[in-house]
């Protein structure tokens, strides 16, 4: 259940530091539990403080979660967990209200994950 080793994504970390200055690292992991496959945002280096201010922000987060399929039994200091790289990077941009930035953040992964988690987010 442990989940791979975190990049630091630029343009993520940048988004992401607008919700809160403290953050250093934001990347889209991802984590297999059992026979399932997960994406979740994973943000360093205070993720349980990130996230209740996320939520604070951004009231709709959760609607914004079920749009985009997410495994709202998941949620705790990671925020939300998805089924595609393609579903987390359309949560964020939605969520915060930014819709231009998901092709960007659709490029951004597609530098930083595997190649067998790019073929995962193409397939969706």
């Amino acid at each position: 259940m442990k989940a791979k080793g975190c990049v630091k994504w630029p343009f993520l970390t940048h988004l992401l530091q607008a919700v809160s200055s403290d953050v250093r690292g934001a990347s889209v992991v991802p984590h297999t539990w059992g026979m399932s496959h997960y994406f979740f945002v994973r943000v360093t280096p205070h993720p349980q403080q990130f996230w209740r201010a996320f939520k604070l922000k951004f009231s709709d987060w959760r609607v914004y979660a079920w749009r985009h399929n997410a495994n709202l039994c998941l949620v705790d200091s990671t925020g939300p967990w998805f089924c595609s790289v393609y579903d987390a990077v359309g949560w964020i941009s939605d969520t915060m209200g930014r819709p231009g930035i998901k092709g960007l953040l659709l490029l951004e992964s597609m530098k930083y994950l595997s190649y067998q988690e790019s073929v995962r987010l193409s397939d969706e």
